[in-house]
């Protein structure tokens, strides 16, 4: 792993949602300034667990299958979002999703963060000055619909001008667990 790639664990939308989400958020993305940089549909997803390089990946990929094992998945729903800071995000529903957070943070034995996990997906990034009340009134209003994930991911990030995803290992959730 190089300094510029960073591991996390995520959930990704399935294709309904997705397509969802590009047509709720279309208006905001064409009317935008380009000091908004959005995220592709294709690199959407809620962030569980980022370890940045602190991790190796065969620790995570541990970790991970001994959660997924005795993990229950339920529902989940993105919905109504803000700004934080540069950042655009979508709220989403499933506690579930913070309960997973935790397992996963206890078996890499990952100091707490300062700030409470709260899961969300980031959808874009302001460069500088404010995001237009348009755009922030689009997020307000998403409303996607509900899913149960049947797996969460390890995965490798690469920074830089065009971010690269790459998926390492795939978690199923049991199928007796999943509800």
């Amino acid at each position: 792993m190089t300094a510029t790639q960073r591991l996390f664990f995520a959930v990704w939308p399935p294709p309904p949602v997705l397509e969802a989400l590009e047509v709720a958020l279309g208006p905001a993305r064409r009317e935008s300034p380009t000091t908004v940089r959005w995220q592709p549909d294709h690199r959407l997803h809620i962030t569980l667990l980022f370890m940045g390089s602190d991790r190796t990946p065969e620790a995570a990929i541990i970790a991970g299958d001994r959660v997924a094992k005795s993990f229950s998945a339920e529902g989940v729903h993105i919905h109504s979002g803000g700004r934080y800071g540069a950042v655009l995000w979508l709220g989403v529903t499933g506690d579930w999703l913070t309960t997973l957070h935790r397992g996963l943070r206890r078996q890499l034995r990952t100091p707490r963060d300062s700030r409470p996990f709260r899961p969300h997906m980031t959808v874009a990034r302001v460069r500088a000055g404010r995001a237009p009340a348009s755009v922030l009134a689009t997020l307000r209003s998403i409303d996607s619909p509900a899913w149960i994930p049947t797996e969460f991911t390890l995965v490798s990030s690469r920074i830089g001008p065009d971010p690269q995803y790459h998926v390492i290992r795939r978690f199923p959730f049991s199928p007796e667990t999943t509800r």
